[in-house]
């Protein structure tokens, strides 16, 4: 399961170069983050304001990219252009999201 939301190798570099306790403190710091930004995803998407969506998605690609987060990035990917971007679909995107960062907390363990 894990490996197809996840790149593994990619997350367990990242686990190799800075230790499990870290990844978990910033798999916990992703997380809470994330889930505070999606309100914000919501009405930008109900105010139709692409270019700060286009920011907002840039950035949460960028950091879930780090972690080997292929699936929220292909989901991310899928929304380019300005009409695709003002149809996401944020719980879907919640919904990847909280997979992904389970998954990764699967890892861990079995890195242990």
């Amino acid at each position: 399961m894990a490996g197809k939301r996840i790149d593994e190798l990619q997350f367990g570099c990242m686990v190799a170069a800075v230790g499990a306790d870290e990844i978990e403190r910033l798999l916990e710091k992703y997380s809470s983050e994330f889930k505070s930004r999606t309100e914000y995803l919501r009405s930008l998407v109900a105010e139709r304001n692409a270019d700060e969506l286009a920011r907002e998605i840039h950035a949460l690609k960028g950091v879930s990219s780090n972690f080997g987060f292929s699936a929220v990035a292909y989901l991310l990917d899928k929304a380019r252009s300005a009409d695709a971007l003002l149809r996401l679909d944020v719980p879907e995107l919640e919904a990847v999201v909280d997979g992904c960062v389970r998954d990764a907390r699967d890892l861990l363990c079995s890195f242990s």
